[in-house]
């Protein structure tokens, strides 16, 4: 009895352990953030900052990011959250794609206090009103933009606009959270949070989408 259920557990872990992975890493992240017990993700953050600022600027990128940050912002999310859900063709990908967009933003939003993480002093835009860790940019990136293109692999679509979408939304993914750093208004460490909350929530909904299916 004890060994069925030994083994039970463990193969629970062994089709989960991304996610435990992701858990285990964010926490930490998490911890070592809000009680500032770590001097090497402030150096880390600061060599970061010197080398995007000292090698990376430039007007025409400047003004391309930021266009491209827009596109984590909770309006455009939840734009983009709506239109995704109208578009989908079957009622478990409407509801996995409403919970995954809302959930992010409670789930960003809440984590934003309990860590309490200032800003960057100075940036190339306006400084948010809210605070830093993680960065809610990222994690809708990576959290719902990923979720999308899974969902484009998955479809009828033809060929051509099965690339065509993945790619768009493949830079967005990327370059949103590339945006926040460049642009000043997160720390690296910000947007590693989110990247890892963004692949977390990714990785469990992909999961509840095969789970629904299946029932």
């Amino acid at each position: 009895m004890i060994k069925m259920i030994f083994n039970k557990i463990l193969g629970i872990i062994k089709r989960n352990i991304f996610i435990i992975i992701c858990i285990i890493v964010f926490s930490v992240m998490c911890v070592l953030i809000k009680y500032k017990f770590s001097e090497q993700f402030i150096e880390l953050d600061n060599i970061i900052r010197t080398f995007v600022n000292n090698n990376m600027h430039s007007d025409i990128l400047t003004s391309l990011l930021k266009v491209i940050t827009h596109f984590g912002d909770t309006l455009i999310a939840i734009i983009i959250g709506i239109l995704s859900i109208i578009i989908a063709r079957d009622n478990i990908k409407r509801i996995v794609l409403g919970l995954d967009v809302c959930s992010i933003g409670a789930f960003g939003y809440i984590l934003k206090k309990l860590i309490a993480r200032p800003r960057p002093i100075e940036a190339l835009i306006e400084i948010p009103t809210s605070y830093s860790f993680p960065s809610g940019h990222t994690f809708f990136s990576f959290g719902f933009y990923s979720l999308i293109i899974f969902f484009i692999l998955k479809s009828r679509l033809k060929k051509p606009f099965k690339v065509m979408l993945t790619v768009i939304f493949s830079f967005l993914m990327l370059l949103v959270p590339f945006s926040r750093v460049y642009l000043g208004v997160h720390y690296f460490t910000d947007v590693m949070g989110g990247l890892v909350l963004g692949i977390l929530f990714l990785l469990f909904f992909i999961n509840t989408y095969f789970y629904l299916k299946e029932e």
